[in-house]
């Protein structure tokens, strides 16, 4: 994503992260053991893949469709902390970005594209600190020599 797609502000506790190219929302739900489509976030541990029979994700507002993650999409980690495999055996995946609305999410695994979107321009504020760690290796010249990438990120509320 180029710099013209995207601006920072950081003033008094707030980050301002303005998405000039928009992005369709996808809220990670992890591995459910019980029922599915139920109305509730509820986060937690699981497997980020392409694979088409995975129900990890959800929508909003209602969080009534689980099914798998469409590449491109902007990923949101909310509910219960967890811990998510990046798995890309059954093929790449990419996201136009990432929100943390609960502290302790930790990403490890496989390869994770950032990739641009088009759209309208999307603001996100951030008035509390949610950390998450990112362990998945980078498309960058860091990524490879094996050089894992570690970034706390602040908690964007909801876009304005």
């Amino acid at each position: 994503m180029s710099a013209a797609n995207v601006y920072i502000n950081q003033q008094a506790n707030d980050l301002y992260v303005v998405n000039t190219n928009g992005a369709t929302l996808n809220y990670w739900n992890g591995t459910q053991t019980g029922p599915q489509g139920d109305g509730q976030l509820h986060g937690g541990d699981g497997t980020w893949t392409a694979a088409t029979g995975s129900f990890n994700w959800t929508n909003s507002p209602g969080y009534d469709l689980n099914g798998a993650w469409t590449n491109d999409g902007f990923a949101v980690f909310g509910g219960a902390k967890g811990l998510v495999t990046v798995d890309t055996s059954a093929g790449a995946i990419s996201a136009s970005g990432m929100q943390f609305i609960t502290t302790g999410y930790k990403l490890s695994g496989g390869t994770l594209a950032l990739v641009p979107t088009t759209g309208s321009p999307r603001q996100s504020r951030s008035s509390a600190l949610a950390m998450a760690a990112l362990e998945t290796a980078r498309s960058s010249r860091r990524s490879r020599r094996n050089s894992p990438a570690r970034m706390a990120w602040k908690r964007p509320m909801a876009a304005r």
